[in-house]
């Protein structure tokens, strides 16, 4: 299937949540998506809220879908 976007790279160098869950949709609608991240420390989002047993971070889970 395609989608609106194939074809089409985005480069995410953002952090937390409106940037990354734009690069989300850019995916879901085709374009394939680099994800920059710090190395060692990733997205600052990662660091934040409850973790879960799978060891993720509670507050990217709504954003960043699993690979």
């Amino acid at each position: 299937m395609t989608g609106a976007l194939d074809g089409l790279v985005a480069l995410d160098l953002a952090t937390f949540i409106a940037a990354p869950f734009c690069c989300t949709l850019l995916g879901e609608h085709g374009a394939e998506v680099i994800k920059v991240e710090q190395p060692g420390i990733g997205d600052d989002l990662r660091r934040l809220g409850h973790k879960p047993a799978d060891g993720g971070a509670l507050g990217m889970t709504g954003v960043d879908p699993p690979p």
